[in-house]
C-alpha cells in the first residue's frame, strides 16, 4: 500500500476512525473516573546466606539461595505473612486480603526481593510494606528450622525501606481518557484498513482502471433514476453528459455522427443503467441529432419510461421483432426531440433474436443519427451480449461505492470477448433525497 492508497483509505474511512477513537476514549475517561486511586510503597530485601558447615563453599551457598528465591517470593505473598502482618499492625484486614496487596519479583540471577504493597490509603500501604520487612525472616526462619540444620542459614536484610507515597500510582481521568484516545485510533486505524483492503467496490473513477478500459466520465446524477417525464440536463451535469456523448460517438466534420449505434448496460441490475441511456439520448438531441432510444428489456418491466397510451403499453420492440409492428411507426417523439422505441409486450422468457435484432435496430438508424439501446445488465441475460456485439460502442455503467469490482470485471471481459468497443462510465452517488 503507498503513502497515496492510505491517505485515501483514511479520507473513506474517516467516519469508522472517529467512531473508535471516540469510543476509546470514553472507555478509558471511564476507566479513570470510576476506578480507586491506588498508593504503592515500595521496598526491597537482600537475602544472604552463612555457611553452617565450614566445607562448603561460598558459590554452592549462592546457587542454593537462588534456586530457592521463587519459593521465598511466594512466601512473601501468601496468607500466611498476611496473617502476621495484620496482627503486627493490628488490623481488621485478614491474611488473604493483605496477600492480595502485595507484589514481589525476583531481579534475574540477584538475591533481591522487589516487595510493592498497593492500598486505597498512602499510610496503609507504607506500614503494611515496613510490617512486612520486620515479619517475613521471622516467618522464614520458622520455615526453615530443622529443615536445614546441615546447610545454610539464609539471613534478610532491607535494602531499601518502604517510604509514604506522594501520590497515586494509577493514572487520573485525562491520562485515561488519552490513553483510550490512542488506543481508539489504533485500532480504528487497523480496522479501517482492513475494510478498505476486503471492499470490493469501485470507489471513484480511478478503480475502473482495473479491467483496462478508458473511464468515459464520472456522471453526477442528482436526480432520481426514473423520470415520469423525460427533462433537459443542464449545469453540471448536463455538460458532463455532453462530454461523455462526445467521447463516446464523436461526430463526423459535418457534425452529424452518420449512423452510430450506442448500447448502454452494466454488469448487474439496479446500476441505473436505464437512466444514463436515457441522459445520454437526451443530450445527442440537444446537440441537434437524431435520437432514437430503444428499450431492450424483453424479460422485465422496462427501466426507461413506459409510454401509456389509453391505458396499454404502446406496441415496442417486441411486436417490431415479431413483426407486428413497423419500428419507425412505433417509436414515439418525445418532448425533448428523442424518438423512444418501448420494450412492449413480450411473451415470457422472450430473448432478443441475433439476426432480426441487427435487422431491426438497421431499419431504425436508417432514420436516425444515433440510436442509443439500453440493454439489460450483462449478468442477467444474453441480451446484453446480442445488443453489444451488433452496436458500434458499448457503454458500461458502474456506480460508486455500490458495483463490486469483480462483477465489472467479469461484465467487461465478456463484452471485450465480442470484439465490442466497451467503455466505462463510473456514476458518483446521488445525494440522498429528502
Amino acid at each position: 500500500m503507498t503513502v497515496r492508497d492510505f491517505v485515501r483509505a483514511l479520507r473513506r474511512r474517516w467516519l469508522l476512525l472517529l467512531i473508535c477513537a471516540a469510543v476509546g476514549a470514553a472507555g478509558g475517561g471511564g476507566y479513570g473516573l470510576f476506578q480507586t486511586p491506588q498508593h504503592v510503597a515500595n521496598s526491597q530485601l537482600l537475602l544472604s546466606v552463612s555457611a553452617s558447615d565450614s566445607t562448603s563453599s561460598l558459590r554452592e551457598d549462592t546457587l542454593y539461595l537462588q534456586e530457592r528465591m521463587q519459593s521465598y517470593a511466594a512466601v512473601l505473598a501468601s496468607p500466611a505473612l498476611g496473617e502476621r502482618v495484620a496482627a503486627a499492625l493490628d488490623s481488621d484486614l485478614t491474611g488473604a486480603e493483605i496477600a492480595e496487596m502485595i507484589s514481589v519479583s525476583v531481579p534475574d540471577s540477584t538475591s533481591l526481593l522487589d516487595i510493592s504493597v498497593s492500598d486505597p490509603s498512602a499510610e496503609t500501604a507504607r506500614q503494611i510494606a515496613a510490617a512486612i520487612g520486620d515479619e517475613f525472616p521471622r516467618l522464614l526462619a520458622q520455615l526453615e528450622s530443622g529443615t536445614q540444620a546441615d546447610g545454610p542459614n539464609v539471613q534478610v536484610a532491607t535494602l531499601r525501606p518502604p517510604v509514604l507515597p506522594t501520590a497515586p500510582a494509577t493514572v487520573g481521568l485525562a491520562v485515561a481518557a488519552l490513553i483510550g484516545l490512542v488506543l481508539g485510533l489504533a485500532g480504528g486505524l487497523a480496522l479501517a484498513l482492513l475494510r478498505d483492503a476486503l471492499d470490493d467496490r469501485v470507489r471513484d473513477e480511478e478503480d475502473g482502471r482495473f479491467a483496462e478500459l478508458p473511464a468515459v466520465e464520472v456522471l453526477s446524477l442528482h436526480r432520481p433514476a426514473r423520470r415520469a417525464v423525460a427533462g433537459t440536463a443542464s449545469g453540471a451535469d448536463g455538460d458532463a453528459l455532453r462530454r461523455a456523448a462526445l467521447r463516446l460517438c464523436p461526430p463526423a466534420p459535418d457534425g452529424r455522427m452518420n449512423g452510430r449505434i450506442l448500447t448502454v448496460t452494466a454488469p448487474v441490475s439496479g446500476e441505473d443503467a436505464a437512466s444514463v441511456g436515457d441522459d445520454l439520448a437526451t443530450a445527442y438531441a440537444i446537440a441537434g441529432q437524431r435520437v432514437v432510444l430503444v428499450d431492450a428489456h424483453l424479460r422485465e418491466d422496462p427501466s426507461t419510461v413506459r409510454w401509456e397510451s389509453g391505458g396499454r403499453a404502446r406496441p415496442g420492440l417486441a411486436e417490431v421483432l415479431r413483426g407486428e409492428a413497423d419500428p419507425t411507426a412505433v417509436a414515439e417523439q418525445r418532448a425533448d426531440g428523442v424518438r423512444v422505441l418501448t420494450a412492449g409486450r413480450a411473451a415470457a422468457g422472450a430473448q432478443l433474436p441475433t439476426r432480426r435484432t441487427a435487422e431491426v435496430l438497421q431499419e431504425v438508424l436508417a432514420e436516425a443519427d444515433v440510436v442509443v439501446v439500453v440493454a439489460p445488465a450483462v449478468q442477467d441475460s444474453a441480451d446484453a451480449e446480442v445488443c453489444a456485439a451488433l452496436s458500434d460502442r458499448t457503454l458500461l455503467v458502474v456506480r460508486q461505492q455500490r458495483t463490486h469490482r469483480r462483477e465489472a470485471r467479469r461484465a467487461a471481459q465478456t463484452i471485450t470477448a465480442l470484439s465490442a468497443d466497451v467503455a466505462l462510465a463510473v456514476l458518483a452517488g446521488r445525494p440522498r433525497e429528502a
